[in-house]
């Protein structure tokens, strides 16, 4: 677990001895988690397809499908580990990650 330090005269955080300005860090975590949340809306579009494919057997056009959620999917990783450097909170994915594996 990270420690966080309020810098009273600033009002900004340090994070492993880096200073970082809270207000544009709250504007970058915002606009990442609007790419995860379109992410994840893509690949629900694209789970809705390869279902309505599978119904008109077209094995080469789901592969293909399959491949792009596959790749959504290291987006949807490769964006939660950037936004763990601008939202103190987003390292509380990886604990649930951890809470549910227990589970």
């Amino acid at each position: 677990m990270k420690k966080l330090h309020l810098l009273e005269e600033i009002d900004d955080v340090v994070i492993n001895e880096v200073v970082v300005d809270k207000e544009n860090n709250f504007a970058v975590s915002n606009l990442i988690s609007s790419l995860i949340k379109s992410e994840w809306d893509i690949v629900d579009l694209y789970n809705t397809m390869l279902i309505t494919l599978q119904d008109k057997n077209a094995p080469d056009v789901e592969s293909v499908i399959e491949e792009n959620i596959s790749n959504h999917y290291i987006h949807i990783g490769q964006l939660e580990k950037v936004l763990q450097s601008y939202n103190v909170f987003a390292d509380d994915i990886d604990d649930g990650k951890e809470l549910a594996s227990e589970e």
